[in-house]
């Protein structure tokens, strides 16, 4: 069955929303709509992880190539840190999930530091060397 949600996904969401606020329960693609609303979710979280990574990546390469370190490297640490405390802001929710995600992110950011700068795999840490509990305060830490 070839559906508006296959063919044009913005339309099919334009509808889908007048549908919603219109209160027009008969015609909701209701399974669609559940499926994009998870979909949502999932999409955040996947976020949160990649700026986890890429703060993690960089503080890795800070920490075994000092010599090397760079300011744009600090400024993607920064940078990571801010974008982890939007997502967190706007999705409290997701902060039970930090502990797995670091623990994820850190395994991924560990291997694309040995990628992107031929440092021994032996020589970084298989667990993350920063806490959870710093990374948490960290991006609990709300400066506006």
């Amino acid at each position: 069955m070839n559906t508006q949600y296959q063919k044009d996904l913005y339309a099919w969401s334009k509808q889908q929303s007048i549908l919603l606020m219109q209160k027009d329960f008969a015609h909701i693609d209701f399974t669609n709509v559940a499926e994009e609303i998870l979909s949502l979710g999932k999409s955040e979280k996947r976020a949160l992880e990649s700026y986890l990574v890429v703060w993690l990546k960089h503080e890795i390469k800070t920490k075994f190539q000092q010599d090397k370190a760079t300011r744009s490297w600090a400024l993607s640490i920064k940078h990571s840190i801010n974008q982890c405390k939007k997502i967190l802001r706007d999705n409290p929710s997701l902060k039970p999930e930090l502990p797995n995600l670091i623990n994820d992110a850190y395994e991924t950011a560990r291997i694309e530091a040995v990628i992107e700068t031929n440092l021994d795999e032996r020589e970084i840490p298989q667990v993350c060397y920063l806490s959870d509990n710093f990374i948490i305060e960290t991006l609990s830490q709300d400066k506006r």
